[in-house]
């Protein structure tokens, strides 16, 4: 898999900028929590964050998170809604101008 970089998003627009955001900060707000009773399950209390053996072990479970939430960052990028098409061309007259009436 080719990485991903800041120019391949913004080729997307907008859109792919704020899909690509969006998408980030809902990682984040789902890893913490999600680590955290993760360990709480693991190790049968929840994290001191003032242990550096909690901290680390917390920040590894995130870790081990966003290795596998990167395998979808093409599957965010597909969320972002794509842009508008042309108007009609010359090579789709054959289909709409059997239907325009002459004046």
């Amino acid at each position: 898999m080719q990485s991903l970089s800041m120019a391949d998003i913004k080729k997307f627009g907008a859109s792919g900028t704020l899909a690509y955001v969006l998408t980030e900060l809902v990682f984040w707000a789902v890893a913490f929590p999600v680590a955290s009773t993760t360990f709480y399950n693991t190790a049968g209390h929840w994290p001191d964050f003032g242990d550096n053996a909690d901290r680390a072990t917390v920040l590894g479970f995130v870790f081990a998170g966003a290795n596998i939430a990167r395998l979808a960052v093409p599957l965010r990028l597909r969320g972002a809604p794509p842009p508008p098409p042309p108007g009609p061309s010359r090579e789709s007259s054959w289909l709409i101008m059997p239907y325009v009436r002459p004046r």
